[in-house]
């Protein structure tokens, strides 16, 4: 049963999707480090911090609950300082790729 119940809760996370969104201020190393994690696609956006008026980078990322906590990881080793915060998606239209079952 145990088998059974960790097989039912990886397929299970597979299908929720967190949209991770990171401020940080070494976006090229963060964003090679989630690419060399997984096979997704990164929004890139340039802000500014409204109590320091300094320049940051904000990065959209959006991984399935399974990819999570090895996503959450790269990005603290690339950027220890990285702001992150997490939102459950409901729905995605367009492009995300979601890797075959083995």
């Amino acid at each position: 049963q145990y088998v059974s119940t960790q097989v039912v809760n990886t397929m299970h996370q597979r299908y929720k999707i967190t949209r991770v969104q990171v401020i940080t201020d070494h976006a090229d190393k963060v964003c090679d480090a989630v690419f060399s994690t997984v096979r997704h696609g990164i929004t890139r956006i340039e802000v500014e911090g409204a109590f320091k008026h300094q320049p940051h980078t904000m990065l959209l990322i959006t991984v399935n609950n399974y990819q999570l906590p090895e996503v959450i990881n790269c990005i603290r080793k690339a950027d220890e300082h990285a702001f992150m915060t997490l939102n459950a998606v409901e729905k995605i239209i367009g492009n995300y790729y979601q890797k075959p079952l083995e």
